[in-house]
């Protein structure tokens, strides 16, 4: 096996692990834009809330979304040095 075919294959398995993860959260934005929440702004850690998920995945699963249409927005830390805050990424729809 070369490297292009193991990360041919990395790649697969990834693709397969997101699935399940992919439609829990494609219920929890079904319930959002219900829910009163037309805009779809929406910190992608609480998306994945509870869900225990490695960078790469979390990179898989925003990959996912931008090609099914949807806007991902990182945004910077809006007050640095507090240490609570942090920089953050949105999904809009």
């Amino acid at each position: 096996m070369n490297a292009e075919q193991a990360r041919a294959l990395s790649s697969k398995n990834l693709d397969l692990m997101i699935e399940p993860t992919i439609a829990i959260i494609n219920q929890k934005i079904e319930k959002m834009a219900a829910s009163n929440n037309p805009s779809g702004n929406r910190c992608l850690n609480s998306l994945w809330y509870g869900l225990t998920l490695s960078n790469d995945q979390k990179l898989a699963i925003t990959a996912h979304f931008r090609k099914e249409g949807f806007k991902i927005v990182d945004h910077p830390d809006p007050d640095p040095g507090h240490p609570g805050s942090s920089e953050y990424t949105t999904m809009e729809w």
